[in-house]
């Protein structure tokens, strides 16, 4: 009966370990760095895309409306080494642009 009981325990520790893992795992992933280049109008925010794009066209960008702002971001950096070393790639054209966590 001992045997039983403590067989089961350790499966469900094993079950709960590895649930709990998988849970950190998919956070930790989700975890994206970007640059936010611009926060403007509608007009503003796509021309400057275009303006990017001819400058760094191998970097994708993102527009998201935030009220009462569009915003251009670019880059998914999976860790913020990465978007800081971003950052220095386009500093010359973009000085302003800053690192955003993304959810």
């Amino acid at each position: 009966m001992k045997c039983n009981s403590l067989t089961f325990i350790i499966f469900i520790l094993t079950f709960y370990c590895s649930t709990l893992k998988s849970q950190t795992d998919s956070i930790i992933e989700k975890q994206t760095y970007r640059l936010v280049i611009l926060k403007g109008s509608k007009d503003s925010i796509f021309s400057e895309e275009k303006n990017f794009i001819k400058i760094y066209p191998e970097i994708k960008t993102y527009i998201t409306f935030e009220q009462p702002y569009f915003i251009l971001a670019a880059g998914t950096c999976t860790d913020i080494e990465k978007a800081k070393k971003l950052k220095e790639l386009i500093e010359d054209a973009y000085r302003e642009a800053i690192i955003e966590k993304c959810e």
